[in-house]
């Protein structure tokens, strides 16, 4: 995972701990050029972060295809749709070149959350680069702590 760690840690420093327990809840997959990994019309759960290639985000439509977004080594894509609101994407996600990619069922994802081990800062289009940030929430959990004691 050295391409998607060293582009988190660009964004935000992070420690060991939460990027071993993201790793640990992952599971590699070797896509080969021009498969749609997310494909328009089916709801996909899955968060995709690119460790090695590219791949583009692409509407089609009347026999025509109409390139969104385009995620590379280190990256974070996925069906917005299918991920924000469990419906049908309307996009497909394609590889542009054969990808390595550590993927990550956005329940998996979410149990992290819950266990206030994860936090992530969620991707958007509006920036140059789509990303996650992930960071160990130890200060909320230190916080929980210390509020319950004061209230027994």
């Amino acid at each position: 995972m050295e391409h998607i760690i060293r582009k988190i840690r660009q964004i935000y420093p992070v420690s060991d701990e939460a990027l071993q327990a993201l790793q640990a809840n992952m599971e590699l997959r070797y896509y080969p050029k021009d498969t749609r990994i997310v494909q328009a019309g089916v709801t996909d759960r899955l968060v995709y972060f690119i460790e090695e290639g590219i791949a583009r985000s692409v509407f089609h439509h009347n026999g025509e295809d109409t390139t969104t977004w385009f995620s590379q080594e280190g990256d974070v894509t996925f069906g917005m749709d299918s991920l924000y609101y469990q419906q049908p994407s309307v996009e497909s996600v394609e590889t542009l070149s054969d990808c390595k990619i550590y993927v990550i069922h956005i329940d998996k994802l979410n149990a992290l959350y819950e266990l206030s081990l994860i936090h992530i800062s969620e991707p958007t289009r509006r920036t140059p680069i789509s990303y996650a940030v992930f960071c160990l929430k130890k200060k909320k959990k230190k916080q929980q702590k210390h509020h319950s004691k004061k209230s027994k």
